[in-house]
């Protein structure tokens, strides 16, 4: 009869590195979520404050969030600006990257609209 102590090691570690590199998987996927959100956010609030300056019109708006999405962290992006007399509101779509699972990111953001009053 051999000696087989070595047969257990080998079969935890076959047991736990899927068991590990799914965790791995899930923090990355997690991590690059993150990551899409924040940039989302970001692009929303430059291109509604971008919109919402005194003689700035939604194209500017969009420029300024499309500038703002240029890290690659969202795949699909796009960006709506409205301005209206008050408040410009934008909103901010896209993909984020995938590892294990598609995740959609959506962001908006509003902004006071600078106007000229009379005293």
């Amino acid at each position: 009869m051999s000696d087989q102590r070595g047969m257990s090691e080998s079969v935890q570690l076959a047991v736990l590195l899927p068991l590990l590199i799914g965790i791995f998987l899930l923090l990355l996927q997690w991590a690059l979520i993150s990551w899409a959100q924040s940039t989302a956010t970001s692009a929303a609030q430059e291109s509604a404050a971008a919109a919402a300056l005194h003689g700035a019109r939604e194209a500017d708006g969009l420029a300024a969030g499309e500038r703002a999405l240029s890290n690659g962290s969202l795949s699909r992006a796009s960006v709506r600006v409205e301005k209206g007399a008050t408040i410009t509101r934008s909103v901010v779509r896209g993909r984020a990257v995938a590892v294990l699972f598609p995740y959609e990111v959506v962001a908006e953001a509003t902004s006071p609209t600078e106007r000229v009053t009379v005293p």
